[in-house]
């Protein structure tokens, strides 16, 4: 029941922990998200700091089994971390630092439901994960203000398979390119700095139920072009104009045909294989994946208290409280 996947060190121990995505049983979107933090040896604990677990397989309303402060809400927008939402039908998970404080946080996209934002709270925490006393954890819901406030857009969802992030107007923050956002349009958004997409605009030619987007600069002009790869017609490449203008404006080129012309540019381009931009992105100064760790060197945080991993298998209707975490895979299973 899930798609994808990714690494990021959430807790600036140096390691990346594991985000994994669930889109539920028969795209449900009713099965919950978790986060697992690395030991530091390739074992992976899950942070679940309530010791819920959730009924197998789907998670009850005003549960807090989970990764994010409050109780599950389903497309809540409550944003001060009474409510969260962490089931959605999310086929592609990113992390970046969207409010440009030097930890990773967490967009979830959503085919059926509306996409979720999740902030990372280590810093505002007194650099720690937070206590349950405090009811405070290490993530917070803030799809409410980070995609639907001001200037922002509510998903209407059917076709959004992938998001990803980049710097589209060099202001050292990432904004977001989201396919088939809109039914199967896909918009761009612009990151205000502090984490709000907002100022979202509508992609040329885009209604082609598009599943990948990634970014290289194949013109070498300073800022990063898409490329999207569709299901239901051609592939496209959009020319970034932000240096020419001053503004985002993503006007469609023609990709060539053969090894020859812009095809060979964008897989031989100066800076190499176009997935080294993707790498430049989740591990450069925008995904601070490395950064932040380099940054702020520290020595290795005290983790939850660990309990006993209560098991969970097939069978559970009901929610069962269990102390410190709630699971324990070895490398090799994930």
């Amino acid at each position: 029941m899930s798609c994808q996947c990714d690494f990021a060190d959430v807790d600036h121990d140096g390691d990346d922990d594991l985000l994994h995505s669930s889109y539920g049983q028969s795209f449900s979107g009713l099965v919950m998200s978790r986060l697992f933090l690395n030991d530091g040896t390739g074992f992976f604990d899950e942070y679940n700091p309530s010791g819920q677990v959730s009924a197998n397989p789907n998670l009850a309303a005003q549960t807090r089994a989970g990764f994010v402060e409050g109780t599950q809400q389903t497309n809540t927008t409550n944003t001060t971390g009474l409510f969260h939402d962490i089931t959605n039908v999310s086929l592609d998970v990113d992390f970046a630092d969207f409010d440009g404080d030097f930890d990773n946080d967490i967009q979830a996209d959503s085919r059926d439901t509306q996409q979720r934002m999740f902030q990372n709270r280590w810093f505002e925490n007194g650099e720690s994960y937070g206590t349950e006393t405090a009811q405070t954890r290490l993530y917070r819901d803030v799809t409410g203000s980070w995609l639907l406030g001001p200037n922002g857009l509510a998903e209407q969802p059917g076709a959004n398979y992938d998001n990803d992030f980049h710097d589209m107007d060099n202001d050292s923050d990432v904004d977001g390119y989201f396919l088939g956002y809109i039914g199967t349009t896909d918009k761009w958004g612009v990151n205000d700095g502090s984490g709000h997409m907002q100022n979202f605009q509508t992609v040329p030619n885009s209604a082609n139920d598009d599943n990948e987007i990634d970014w290289h600069d194949y013109d070498h002009d300073g800022d990063v072009d898409p490329f999207i790869s569709a299901f239901s017609g051609a592939d496209r490449f959009y020319k970034n104009q932000y240096v020419e203008s001053a503004s985002i404006n993503l006007v469609q080129v023609s990709i060539g045909t053969g090894m020859g012309g812009e095809h060979a540019r964008l897989r031989h381009g100066r800076h190499g294989q176009r997935r080294r931009h993707r790498h430049h992105l989740r591990r450069g100064r925008w995904g601070e994946r490395s950064v932040a760790s380099q940054r702020h060197q520290r020595s290795r945080p005290d983790r939850p208290a660990r309990g006993s991993d209560p098991t969970i298998g097939s069978g559970q209707s009901e929610l069962e409280a269990a102390p410190g975490h709630v699971a324990r895979v070895g490398q090799r299973q994930l």
